[in-house]
């Protein structure tokens, strides 16, 4: 999908992981990011984790 063709009220867009892809992430890079958000995993502890 090129950003091109999205109308002008979208201020932000969400491009997906780059799945350790150096190719990828260069490419995402080139369309001048404000930034990278910093993901987290979380996972309830069952009562056999203690």
């Amino acid at each position: 999908m090129s950003i091109a063709i999205l109308p002008e009220k979208y201020e932000r867009i969400d491009r997906e992981q780059n799945l350790d892809d150096p190719g990828l992430r260069q490419a995402k890079e080139s369309y001048k990011p404000l930034g990278f958000i910093t993901k987290y995993r979380a996972a309830v502890k069952g009562p056999q984790d203690g």
